[in-house]
């Protein structure tokens, strides 16, 4: 089949799609780079296809278009802490109960903001046909569905696939061969991972939906009024979510038609580099490596001994290496190393003199080595990343190492590992073939999925009627008690019964003996 034809037939399709304009409110609070970016891709496609799109966030958008408007979540990041490295020290248990705080305070922080109040007061003139909230976390702002009339609403969320998201849709979401996000098990779990890894599943549900969804709650109607239903009745209402996986790379599940898997929707072909940087890698004899620690950590926070752990590594390496520091000045920089405070992390996986990814191994730092095709060396903090860096182990294309315990000889032989093994780079290239055969793009089927729901003005019926049962009645608890009331009555009915005919034979033989006498 001829690429024009191809292309014909994928742009009519596309066409016939569409919908009419439609007035969006996108909720996107989470106060975080790498979501922003990920977040953006749907936001500005959408309005491209001429939806009229209004996002609330923390992130200005530099380049919005005629029907993209923005309101803009003052002094939000303000107060963040951006040296996430203590998360390392935490334990599981106390990693998620960080997050659920942190979301907490910050949702404080929004509903005083001068921007919720001008979102608020759009529900005089503006009417939404439908709402997109991410649901990752700071779930306050879910009280907006009901200040604008509960119109069909998607969850999205670039975190995976939390454990939450399947609650709400009725996705089945079994711990015996589900990870957690958090844990750094494959879907192949011994019986003590299968353990811990149930511990933590009950653990992030009950401490979520039974603790902080309430004083989510209470937030909630301190600000929209204690008429809004409850905050939490609103993910069962979702219509769709689209979660950030894909079964190239992430462990195999089970998806409701509700769960829109779109894993590496912002992913893109590598754009020209900037000219200078261009013609560094480009005369990289040996190859390069590049060094970032994402958009959520700073490089330049690592303590001193940390610092100068990486710096000794990189010193005794032939290659050159590329590394985000976000000062101006790195103390003891080696002559082969080259520092910005920015560097467009996509266009250099793409290059083709790249020979190793060292990073803090986010979801979207990964997707895009994986897109690319480069190997991966990860220095996990916390969240997701423990689990990321073990799939990329997994799937032979990444190697870990602990930052708490890193030493610069277990960072160099680590790195010396994947540059002198083909494998590495032979498995990347590998997922990323898996990765990119697939009928459309992430970005196309969010669209579509987006533009179903407009369509049809909701999509309930993709949910299953699961999410809406009690948990005795999911688990069939109470059919089970049925049955083993009924196997009692049985065993209790056939006890007495034998009784009777022990009874009865004991009987016979006394009158037999009698009559013998």
């Amino acid at each position: 089949m001829k690429p024009c034809f191809i292309i014909t037939v994928t742009l009519i399709g596309l066409y016939i799609q569409h919908v009419g304009t439609a007035n969006i409110l996108a909720l996107l609070q989470i106060p975080s780079p790498s979501h922003h970016i990920w977040n953006r891709s749907l936001m500005l496609k959408l309005s491209e296809r001429g939806h009229n799109v209004t996002v609330f966030s923390g992130d200005i958008e530099k380049n919005p278009g005629p029907s993209y408007k923005q309101i803009i979540i003052e002094n939000l990041y303000e107060d963040t802490n951006t040296n996430y490295t203590w998360f390392s020290d935490l334990n599981v248990y106390q990693g998620v109960l960080e997050v659920f705080v942190w979301c907490e305070n910050l949702c404080q922080k929004l509903l005083s903001s001068k921007a919720a109040k001008k979102l608020s007061s759009l529900a005089n003139t503006e009417k939404f046909d439908l709402i997109i909230v991410d649901i990752t976390g700071m779930e306050c702002v879910l009280g907006y569905i009901h200040k604008f009339g509960s119109p069909p609403v998607i969850g999205i969320t670039a975190y995976s696939h939390p454990v939450w998201t399947s609650y709400a849709t009725g996705n089945p979401h079994n711990p015996a061969y589900f990870p957690e996000i958090t844990l750094p098990f494959s879907n192949r779990m011994t019986f003590k991972e299968r353990l811990q890894n149930f511990i933590l599943h009950a653990f992030t549900i009950i401490s979520r939906n039974y603790y902080y969804m309430d004083r989510f709650d209470k937030q909630s109607r301190a600000y929209f009024g204690d008429k809004m239903p409850y905050v939490g009745s609103y993910e069962t209402n979702l219509s769709i979510i689209m979660v950030n996986t894909h079964f190239s790379f992430d462990y195999p599940q089970p998806h409701v038609p509700a769960i829109i898997p779109v894993g590496g929707l912002h992913l893109k072909p590598a754009q020209d580099l900037p000219q200078d940087l261009k013609k560094l890698m480009d005369e990289a004899e040996n190859g390069f490596i590049f060094f970032s620690l994402g958009s959520n950590l700073r490089s330049d926070m690592l303590s001193e001994e940390k610092r100068k752990v990486f710096l000794k590594a990189f010193a005794a390496l032939r290659c050159k290496v590329f590394w985000k520091w976000e000062s101006d000045h790195l103390p003891g920089q080696p002559s082969n190393v080259e520092v910005r405070k920015w560097l467009p992390q996509n266009d250099i996986l793409g290059h083709p003199n790249i020979r190793l990814f060292i990073t803090h191994a986010g979801l979207l730092s990964t997707q895009e080595a994986i897109y690319h095709g480069v190997p991966i060396l990860g220095v996990p903090f916390f969240a997701d990343q423990y689990t990321n860096i073990n799939k990329a182990k997994y799937h032979g294309f990444g190697e870990k190492v602990d930052f708490a315990t890193l030493t610069t000889e277990i960072l160099l032989a680590k790195i010396q590992k994947i540059l002198q093994n083909s494998s590495y780079k032979q498995s990347a290239e590998r997922i990323s073939r898996l990765f990119k055969d697939q009928p459309e793009t992430p970005l196309q089927r969010a669209i579509f999925w987006t533009e179903y729901v407009l369509r049809n003005n909701g999509a309930h019926h993709l949910r299953s009627s699961s999410a809406d049962m009690p948990w005795y009645q999911y688990l069939l608890l109470d059919v089970i008690a049925v049955l083993a009331t009924g196997v009692i009555l049985v065993l209790l009915l056939l006890f007495k019964l034998l009784s009777a005919v022990f009874r009865l034979v004991k009987g016979n033989n006394k009158t037999t003996k009698k009559k013998q006498h």
